[in-house]
Parts: C-alpha cells; structure tokens; sequence
C-alpha cells in the first residue's frame, strides 16, 4: 500500500503530501497555499463525500431505517472538513496577495462559484508578505 501511494505523483510531488499537509495545519490561517495544494485537497475532499453518499445510498437500499434524506450523513464529514477548508482557502488567497478578510465576501456572494476566479489565480510576490519560507518547501516548515 505504502509503494502505490509512492507511485501516485504529481509533477514529482506527492499527492498525499499536499492533502495529509492540509490536515496537518488544519486551523492555520497564516502562510500561503500553492494553487496545486488547493486543488488537490478540495478535489480529494469531493471524492471523500462522493464516496459517503454513494456509501450511503447503498446501504440506504438494504436498510428502510436510511431510507430518508442523506443530507444528515454528509453533515458531519462537512463539518469535520470546514475549518479546514477554511484555513486552505485563507492560505491560498494569501498566496494569490490578499488577506483572509477576503473570504468574507467570496463566500457570501449569490454567485459563489465565481470566487473561483480569485482561487485559481496564480501565485504573486506580494503574497511574501504572508510567510517566510519558500512556497515550494512548506511542509518542511511543520
């Protein structure tokens, strides 16, 4: 298991590192988050509540007690993945060079997915502001 999951790369970085990275600085608001570690742990995230919905169905059509409204089995792993949602999305849009105040009015907005334009920006300067090492080399830092 250990050697497959050394086998899975993304341009010689890690996948698990960037999403077990995540976790690990699960409520640090501080610091940058390359674009790629955004991604990658928001694309593992839906993959996890895919999974527990699907999960859920199926066991659903076995079970008439978890016949009702699946809503209830996704609350808590999306309560479990907001703070550190939150935390990558501060990060990451200290590394595009804004500050965290900003998440404010991107997720408030009618139009939500259109705060996708400021997390898919790439990475600026000014966001040196924010952390000390390196992007390349954060989780070396922890």
């Amino acid at each position: 298991m250990v050697n497959l999951l050394n086998r899975v790369k993304l341009r010689n970085v890690p996948v698990l590192r960037y999403y077990i990275g995540c976790w690990r600085c699960w409520a640090d608001f501080s610091g940058r988050a390359r674009r790629r570690e955004y991604l990658i742990f928001f694309i593992f995230n839906a993959l996890i509540l895919r999974g527990v919905y699907l999960l859920y169905m199926a066991l659903a059509e076995l079970t008439p007690m978890l016949s009702g409204d699946p809503s209830y089995a996704l609350l808590l792993p999306v309560l479990v993945m907001l703070v550190p949602s939150l935390a990558v999305s501060s990060r990451r849009l200290h590394d595009c060079g804004y500050g965290a105040g900003w998440l404010i009015p991107l997720y408030l907005t009618p139009l939500i997915f259109l705060s996708w334009i400021f997390f898919l920006w790439p990475s600026r300067p000014e966001g040196d502001r924010f952390w000390d090492y390196p992007v390349e080399e954060w989780w070396e830092a922890y």
